[in-house]
């Protein structure tokens, strides 16, 4: 495919484009909190649950720039940051619980947007 092929193949589904993107970018955010989810009963151990419900993903928009923000802890959970990050004294080691969601759903991007891309230029639903 040209790149003039390419360009008027997306022209051509420029109006499924944006549905596209936002379901599938939902998509993420949802997998980018389990997975976070998943590596905070990993490592620390899970004792009361707090921490574990305490993680969001939320998309944020602005005019040109999208992007899924992750975060953890609370009022009641203030020890998120401390966990994540470890202590300057040494007590508590970095868990890095977001980061290593973060890093995972990274590896995992260009797979998908290709998968995605595919989707598009093909005319195909997006799941």
């Amino acid at each position: 495919m040209t790149l003039e092929q390419f360009q008027r193949q997306l022209e051509k589904q420029g109006t499924n484009l944006d549905a596209y993107f936002s379901k599938n970018l939902r998509s993420v955010s949802k997998k980018l909190r389990q997975r976070a989810q998943l590596q905070a009963t990993i490592d620390p151990k899970v004792r009361s649950g707090d921490l574990y419900r305490s993680i969001e993903s939320k998309i944020k928009s602005r005019t040109s720039e999208v992007e899924i923000v992750l975060s953890a802890g609370s009022d009641s959970v203030k020890y998120a940051a401390p966990i994540e990050f470890g202590t300057k004294d040494g007590r508590l080691y970095p868990r890095l619980f977001l980061d290593k969601a973060v890093k995972l759903q990274q590896q995992r991007m260009p797979k998908f947007l290709k998968l995605l891309l595919k989707k598009v230029l093909d005319g195909q639903n997006a799941r």
